[in-house]
């Protein structure tokens, strides 16, 4: 879903669920080739900081979201970017505090308001990824079930090579 980066602006989401889940978002950010740096987005590397953890050297101007869904509002901030390619920069967006918007099974109407952004970024439209509970990287404990749609090519194929290996075998024992 396209999003400007420009406080009080609103995008609208229908977010379909199989099971209670938390809400998890992304920022995807335009690059205009390899060369394109975009250091108000923030620096992917990380430190070890004093608590003895690892911390992102720089994680980028404030972007931050409020995400309503029903009567519950949460705080969203765009943390330090995990993912570069020549043409996008991906930043995740993390609740504010302890609490998450949590997603309840079936349809869930989900407001996305920007509440902040730093003047850098003021007026640019990026791309709002609401993270499906299911995918190749990434799969939530209680829809891990239904993996087996992502992988039912190979099953197959792995059966009929085996039904094809038994009627040869079998072809050939009874020639």
């Amino acid at each position: 879903m396209r999003l400007k980066l420009e406080p009080g602006a609103t995008v609208g989401l229908w977010l379909f669920r199989f099971a209670h889940q938390p809400l998890k978002m992304e920022l995807w950010f335009s690059r205009k080739g390899c060369n394109d740096r975009r250091p108000e987005l923030g620096d992917p590397s990380t430190r070890v900081g004093a608590s003895g953890k690892r911390e992102p050297v720089d994680a980028g101007r404030q972007v931050r979201l409020i995400a309503s869904l029903r009567r519950t509002s949460i705080i969203f901030e765009a943390s330090a970017p995990w993912a570069y390619s020549c043409h996008l920069i991906t930043r995740p967006l993390r609740p504010g505090g302890t609490e998450t918007l949590s997603l309840e099974f079936g349809f869930n109407p989900t407001k996305i308001t920007v509440d902040a952004v730093d003047p850098a970024l003021t007026g640019e439209t990026v791309q709002l990824a609401a993270m499906p509970p299911l995918g190749f990287k990434f799969m939530q404990e209680n829809v891990s079930w239904l993996a087996f749609w992502f992988a039912w090519p190979f099953f197959l194929l792995f059966q009929l090579t085996w039904a094809g290996l038994l009627v040869l075998f079998q072809a050939k024992k009874s020639r």
